[in-house]
């Protein structure tokens, strides 16, 4: 405000924050087709077919019919064996993995009692693919990762500053750990 050019300003208050938001589920068929809409423009209807297709053709995705978002503690063991495989197929997506994660302490992941008749949406192999196919498994590659990395963790600081008798207020953020975030693509 031109009033206050050249007046004296004095942070009358700062307040630091420290912010986190764990790592997001694994899709169901529903939460993957409103991420490939939202990212690709892609139609429920279309998501579906590809999925469909991963799932019979390509048989590297789970049945993808699904309205769950976890895993049974059954899965456990293939979890981790599908862990070893893409970290050594897709490196670039582990940087900010946790092993503790991989856990069946981790309820977010592994829970029995949300499990519906299928379970949430999971890559099963790597396979040579084109286009769309890719993109959505993609998606699921991702987001599988991203369920057991680490939590997005940024500060916030909120700053007031006086100039006579007006009060300005600022607000800024500084990631302190990107996590799971790297994944996403700007999706939450």
């Amino acid at each position: 405000i031109k009033s206050s050019q050249g007046k004296i300003a004095i942070v009358s208050q700062v307040q630091k924050e420290k912010k986190s938001f764990p790592s997001p589920q694994l899709f169901s068929l529903t939460e993957l087709q409103k991420v490939a809409n939202r990212r690709y423009g892609f139609s429920a209807k279309k998501t579906l077919s590809l999925a469909q297709s991963l799932y019979e053709k390509h048989k590297c995705l789970s049945y993808p019919r699904t309205d769950a978002r976890v895993l049974g503690t059954k899965s456990f063991g293939q979890v981790q064996k599908l862990i070893n495989v893409f970290k050594k197929d897709s490196p670039e997506h582990f940087k900010y993995f946790d092993d503790k994660k991989v856990s069946l302490k981790n309820r977010q992941v592994f829970n029995d009692e949300k499990l519906t008749d299928h379970h949430a949406l999971i890559p099963l192999k790597n396979t040579s693919l084109n286009g769309d196919e890719s993109k959505v498994f993609d998606l699921v590659l991702k987001r599988f990762v991203a369920a057991f990395s680490k939590n997005f963790e940024y500060e916030e600081t909120k700053v007031v500053i006086k100039v006579e008798k007006e009060n300005f207020k600022a607000r800024g953020q500084k990631i302190v750990c990107l996590g799971w975030r790297h994944l996403s693509g700007g999706d939450k």
